[in-house]
């Protein structure tokens, strides 16, 4: 393939910073054919929504692609960009290919996904066509990293102050959740903060804070200096809990979902869901969401943007009974099971793909079945099928408002 890239640059084929420049010259002649190289973010995201209806109005089609890959040259510490590359055209049927790696697939349309199957555009979505629970960020510090505590500032507080205990929690994001590690912040209220600020190295904290919220050249963060003891945004609740990474690998087949029912504060770093059910884990956890997600989310570089308006809310989940709950509650407390049988991985390594256990591999096989008995009864027989069933669905769904899922 890599020549096959190279071969696209070499034949002098057009490229476009802009691409509706060249759809536009497109138009004018129906027998010009075109193709540019382009960073992925055309085709993922929001992007998507924004840019491919222009495109599909000039009755465009795409006649070829190459899904994601790293460019780079022997420039001095030059920095890898990850392209796609894209053939358009005005031929409305035909024989389209989609190139990937080694694997080139023939087929009657790609999508601006840079998938098999019909023009079908995601748009951001404010709450879940599925009556989903609601999915939002976590708590985000504003504090300039005066109210975080690395482990060994938490230890040297804790141990000349043990009453500060009562402020001091555990702070994940996604960082900490994939890698297994704890950061701490310090998490008060008005009264708490009157009651500790007499200690020291609480106050300078605070009035560090306070500081830099008041040097800031937005009003809203000036007016939260008056509140420097507590986070700008604070979304906190001491119940089960789903969190979804927001960056996370390309690469794993499941997404590293975590569940706790502990008192934690999660950063601005993740996607959290409180009040959370062990089936909407399990749902989270099935190959056929992280699909989904694999298919529309941002990306940076080529790692997944895990966004709650664009992966959750478009998610086209089935319309479940209560015994499929059930089940699927019951499998997702089995991955849970295996889990912390495997106390020397972190959440990341269990799901790196050399890594996987056998024993959470076949906990997962077992949760995916489940799920997509949900959709169908006939089994799916590849990725393919089941990516071409969920924009079907997802079209099916949005379409018909009047249907109401009861998740």
């Amino acid at each position: 393939m890599a020549s096959l890239r190279r071969g696209f640059f070499i034949k002098g084929l057009l490229f476009f910073r802009n691409p509706l420049c060249g759809i536009k010259d497109l138009y004018k002649n129906t027998k010009q054919k075109a193709a540019f190289v382009s960073t992925n973010s055309l085709t993922q995201g929001e992007q998507v929504s924004l840019l491919w209806p222009l495109v599909f109005a000039q009755q465009a089609y795409i006649d070829f692609a190459h899904t994601s890959f790293k460019w780079s040259n022997n420039a001095k510490n030059n920095a890898g960009v990850t392209c796609i590359i894209i053939g358009i055209s005005k031929s409305e049927k035909g024989v389209r290919k989609l190139y990937s790696g080694d694997t080139i697939i023939s087929c009657n349309n790609i999508n601006p996904y840079l998938v098999v199957g019909e023009n079908i555009i995601v748009s951001p979505e404010n709450q879940s066509i599925c009556n989903l629970p609601l999915m939002q960020k976590g708590c985000a510090p504003g504090d300039g990293g005066n109210l975080l505590l690395e482990e060994e500032d938490r230890d040297y507080l804790l141990e000349k102050y043990p009453e500060l205990q009562e402020i001091i929690k555990p702070f994940l994001g996604a960082d900490e959740i994939i890698n297994g590690y704890t950061r701490y912040c310090l998490w008060m209220d008005k009264r708490q903060y009157e009651h500790f600020r007499q200690i020291p190295e609480i106050n300078e904290r605070v009035e560090k804070c306070r500081a830099m919220r008041a040097a800031s050249k937005k009003q809203a963060t000036q007016r939260k200096a008056t509140t420097a003891y507590a986070f700008d945004e604070i979304r906190y609740k001491v119940c089960p809990t789903i969190v979804v990474p927001q960056t996370s690998s390309e690469n794993r087949i499941y997404l590293p979902v975590y569940y706790s029912t502990e008192d934690i504060v999660y950063s601005n770093g993740a996607r959290v869901i409180y009040d959370a059910s062990l089936f909407l884990f399990g749902l989270l956890n099935s190959a056929i969401h992280n699909l989904w997600v694999q298919a529309v989310s941002g990306r940076l570089e080529t790692r997944i943007q895990y966004s709650n308006t664009i992966c959750y809310n478009t998610f086209p989940a089935p319309n479940f009974t209560a015994a499929q709950k059930d089940e699927i509650e019951n499998l997702a407390k089995e991955v849970l099971l295996v889990r912390a049988e495997h106390t020397d991985m972190t959440l990341g390594d269990m799901y790196s793909p050399d890594l996987f256990p056998d024993d959470l591999r076949e906990a997962h096989h077992a949760l995916d079945l489940a799920v997509e008995r949900c959709y169908r009864t006939k089994p799916f027989e590849s990725d393919e099928e089941r990516l071409e069933f969920l924009f079907k669905q997802y079209v099916k769904i949005t379409t018909d408002k009047s249907t109401l899922w009861k998740i």
